[in-house]
């Protein structure tokens, strides 16, 4: 007898392989095609923001050239009484100057602020300034940023020199026994030396 139960299974020589067009079990994929791959978090960047640069040093405007005389004629003073002291007051920025006050301005790293602020050194100072002026004046000091461009005599001094030097040198080129020598010997003109370089 016949049994009545249909199979659900495979009909004999039917394949058993999964369809091509199944979707896989988990999800992630479209219905015709291979899981997508997930996404990525970006590598960190190797690079860093650049840096601001810093901000401009406050220039410190130079003095009248009146003013810078009268320091000239106040330092002269204190070389002929101290003439270290004085070397040291050159290398000091002038802020300002007048008959009540005379204001300095040394680096904080300076060396020569301890010289140029102790007692006796003051005292001198103040003293030359009365001697000029005719009347006490205040000598401050104050801190200065480095490169702020401020005056100092040694400074000045120093671009005088090279100027001196270099119109020195212009001369001794110029001159026709010197012009001569370098083209009929072949000779060189190598180093021109100030007069008050051999004082």
């Amino acid at each position: 007898m016949p049994s009545s139960l249909a199979s659900f299974g495979s009909p004999a020589g039917a394949s058993t392989a999964p369809s091509a067009f199944a979707t896989p079990f988990g999800g992630g994929g479209t219905p015709f095609g291979p899981p997508s791959p997930r996404p990525t978090a970006p590598a960190p960047s190797s690079f860093a923001p650049p840096v601001p640069p810093p901000p401009p040093v406050p220039q410190i405007p130079a003095p009248p050239a009146a003013d810078l005389e009268t320091w000239r004629t106040v330092l002269g003073v204190v070389r002929t009484r101290r003439p270290a002291l004085a070397s040291v007051l050159e290398h000091a920025v002038l802020m300002s100057l007048g008959e009540d006050r005379i204001v300095l301005g040394y680096e904080s790293s300076s060396f020569l602020v301890g010289q140029a602020t102790d007692a006796a050194s003051r005292e001198l100072l103040l003293g030359a300034a009365r001697q000029f002026f005719g009347r006490d004046t205040v000598i401050d000091f104050e801190t200065v940023a480095p490169r702020s461009g401020g005056t100092t005599l040694a400074g000045l001094e120093a671009i005088e020199r090279k100027q001196r030097l270099e119109l020195a040198r212009k001369a001794v080129a110029e001159h026709p026994l010197v012009t001569a020598a370098i083209e009929i010997l072949g000779a060189e003109l190598k180093d021109v030396r100030l007069a008050d370089a051999e004082a």
